[in-house]
């Protein structure tokens, strides 16, 4: 009676110690990605402010251009960006695939950058304005 106990023992704990080892390795991994900072990227519009504004009636697409100014350091430890525009439209860009175009409609939008970074993903999210601007003209007289 004594050998089926510690047969048993010896038979059930390598079964009952995967779950375990598997929850080690998450936990390991997660304290990982705590440890490592979000990379200094720099992401900008050629104008500058992510915004455009149609002043005249024949101007009405906002012809957005992002640029990646991020050092080449950092560049050098990134995989690909996957760009979400917002409006629909994803794509996949390389660290060549820089200045990238795209013409939006009048409205507001969320752009999203995922990137992968020394294999981590990381978000970078702007908001892209494509407005009319309004006046309000008072008379004094």
């Amino acid at each position: 009676m004594i050998s089926q106990i510690n047969m048993k023992r010896f038979y059930s704990s390598p079964v009952k110690s995967i779950p375990k080892l598997m929850s080690l390795i998450l936990l390991f991994i997660n304290v990982y990605k705590l440890q490592t900072q979000k990379p200094d990227c720099n992401f900008n519009d050629t104008n500058g402010y992510f915004y455009h504004w149609a002043f005249d009636g024949d101007n009405r697409n906002f012809d957005f251009e992002l640029t990646n100014s991020t050092s080449s350091e950092i560049k050098s430890k990134i995989t690909n960006y996957e760009n979400q525009r917002g409006d629909g439209e994803t794509n996949t860009i390389s660290n060549n695939g820089f200045p990238q175009t795209h013409i939006y409609p009048d409205s507001i939008f969320n752009l999203f950058i995922k990137m992968t970074y020394e294999g981590i993903v990381y978000d970078f999210s702007y908001i892209v304005y494509d407005t009319k601007p309004e006046f309000t003209a008072k008379i004094v007289t």
